[in-house]
């Protein structure tokens, strides 16, 4: 099988590289010279985009940075002038049933709502039909890209149809991963939902770590002990169901006795904080029926219906 690597950064060399052990014919496109030179005297094959027109492939897979801008907001300039200039070559080549695989990180509806549109429109053809289309996050680490693409613990299908997601999945042959097949715009928010988790559990820590300096306690000896007890670190299914508040007799006397400990020291506990706010959100909204009243964790937990607006101050 002949792959596209749009983009050969940390991403696009793993997934390049792996494919290429296992045997595929890789072309890697990039717009950076030196890259491509490297690349070349390293054996493997590596292309500018305007010179596109002499290969073909079967798949392409797109790994160009999304980077920040100066107001927080995502750079999808690179993402979309290279589904551009994808869309350019498939309008000259016309290939039947090739694959696209967008594995930058972008927001939710970004692939529905801007990539595909593009794509169409720069190709002529139309997705789902001449051109099938996945958003396929990656989970790789910057110090292990290459063992986590050849070994991932888990793959994320965002499927335009279900050939889509077979046509993909047979890049991963035999593989022991978790595998979830799931719309777009469910895939993209996932990839934001775990690097927002990691985040948070290390500015978790570093909360407690200042707190910790306050009080004279070795916070990280405190923290690695909590690891092996708190239900929210061994129980991976503990409060991953949206939609009630926490209760019980522990959970809200001791968040909030532990941000008092902290005011007291005229130490400000933002996480805690939140912890704190977004429960009393979602205990107003159990009152008014957008949430559940059951308590997070409790047996007869079900979702409520979805309404527009939360309805309450907060």
């Amino acid at each position: 099988m002949n792959i596209f690597i749009f983009g050969a950064g940390t991403v696009g060399l793993s997934t390049g590289k792996v494919l290429h052990d296992k045997g595929e014919k890789v072309i890697f496109v990039d717009i950076n010279n030196k890259v491509i030179e490297k690349l070349s005297s390293d054996g493997y094959e590596a292309v500018h985009p305007n010179d596109l027109e002499k290969y073909r492939a079967d798949v392409s897979i797109i790994t160009v940075p999304t980077p920040m801008l100066s107001d927080g907001s995502v750079n999808n300039e690179f993402l979309l002038g290279a589904i551009k200039r994808l869309g350019a070559w498939l309008r000259r080549v016309k290939p039947n049933k090739h694959l696209v695989v967008i594995r930058s990180t972008v927001l939710p509806y970004t692939t529905r709502n801007y990539v595909i549109p593009l794509l169409e429109k720069e190709s002529g053809v139309k997705v789902g039909e001449d051109i099938k289309l996945c958003y396929h996050p990656e989970f790789l680490r910057a110090n292990s890209g290459f063992e986590d693409s050849m070994y991932p613990w888990a793959l994320v299908i965002g499927e335009y149809d279900k050939e889509s997601g077979d046509l993909l999945l047979n890049l991963y042959n035999g593989t022991e991963a978790n595998i979830y097949r799931v719309k777009p715009e469910m895939a993209e928010f996932v990839k934001y939902i775990c690097n927002y988790f990691n985040a948070l559990k290390i500015s978790f820590a570093n909360e407690i770590w200042l707190l910790g300096r306050i009080l004279g306690i070795d916070s990280n000896k405190a923290l690695d002990i909590s690891s092996n007890i708190a239900e929210g670190f061994w129980n991976k299914s503990y409060g991953m169901l949206g939609g009630m508040p926490f209760g019980g007799t522990c959970l809200p006397k001791d968040t909030m006795g532990l941000y008092n400990l902290a005011s007291s020291e005229k130490f400000n506990m933002p996480i805690l904080r939140a912890v704190i706010q977004i429960n009393s959100l979602m205990v107003q909204l159990s009152k008014i029926g957008i949430a559940s009243e059951s308590v997070s964790g409790g047996p007869n937990w079900k979702p409520s219906p979805t309404k527009n607006g939360y309805g309450v101050e907060f």
